[in-house]
C-alpha cells in the first residue's frame, strides 16, 4: 500500500518535500494499523499459537513505542501531505482501520471500515498533487468497494479456522460460495462504474 500511494501520488504530480511526506504519511499510517493489529489480537494469537506473531515470540511490550512513535508521525504528515482536507481523509482511513481492529473484524460489519478507509484514500492523493484536485464521486465508490473486494478474498483463506475458533466476520457469516459470489457481483459493478467514469475526462476534477 505505501509503495503504491507513493507511485500514485508521482504520477498525480506530487513532487520533492511532498512526496516525502505523502511516504511518511502512509508508512506510518500503514505501521500503526499493523501494530495496533498485533497489540489488539495478542490474545487470539497466543491461543492459536501464530509464531510469526510478537506476543507469541513475548514481543508485546516491544510494540508500544512502535505504536505511539507512528501515531506522533502519521498526523502532522498527513496535513504536511494533504493538507487540511486531504490530511482528514488519510487520518479517518488510519481511524477507521483501527476500528476495524479494535471492534469489527469479527461482527458483519467487519467490511465497512474497509469500504470507508479505501474510499478516503483517493481524495488524500487528489489533495496531496493539488489542494484544488477532487476525485468524482465515481472513485469514491469504485476504491469503497475495491476495499470490500480485498477484505472479502483476504478473509477467504481463513473461514474454517475462524469458524473452528468460534470468530465472526461477514466473510464467515455468508461461508466461501456465497463470498465468492458476492466478489464476483462487487466487481461487475466496479467494472460498470469505472466504464461509465471512462467515459469522463478524468477520474479526478477540480
Amino acid at each position: 500500500m505505501v509503495v503504491f500511494t507513493v507511485l500514485q501520488g508521482y504520477v498525480l504530480g506530487v513532487k520533492d518535500t511532498g512526496l516525502l511526506y505523502l511516504f511518511l504519511a502512509a508508512v506510518s499510517g500503514q505501521a500503526f494499523i499493523g501494530w495496533s493489529n498485533d497489540y489488539i489480537d495478542a490474545d487470539l494469537d497466543k491461543s492459536l499459537g501464530r509464531t510469526t506473531k510478537p506476543v507469541v515470540r513475548d514481543q508485546l511490550s516491544d510494540l508500544v513505542i512502535p505504536m505511539i512513535v507512528s501515531l506522533v508521525v502519521v498526523v502532522p504528515t498527513s496535513f504536511l501531505a494533504g493538507g487540511l482536507t486531504g490530511g482528514i481523509a488519510h487520518l479517518v482511513a488510519v481511524a477507521s482501520a483501527f476500528v476495524y481492529n479494535r471492534y469489527l473484524c469479527r461482527t458483519s460489519f467487519s467490511w465497512l471500515p474497509y469500504a470507508i478507509s479505501f474510499g478516503a484514500y483517493p481524495l488524500f492523493l487528489a489533495q496531496s498533487a493539488s489542494r484544488e484536485f477532487y476525485p468524482t464521486t465515481g472513485l469514491y465508490f469504485i476504491c469503497a468497494l475495491i476495499g470490500v473486494i480485498i477484505h472479502l478474498l483476504n478473509a477467504l483463506p481463513d473461514i474454517e479456522i475462524d469458524r473452528k475458533a468460534g470468530l465472526g466476520g461477514v466473510a464467515v457469516s455468508l461461508g466461501r460460495a456465497k463470498s465468492l459470489v458476492l466478489v464476483g457481483v462487487i466487481v461487475v459493478l466496479v467494472i460498470a462504474i469505472s466504464s461509465s467514469e471512462l467515459n469522463q475526462i478524468s477520474f479526478f476534477e477540480e
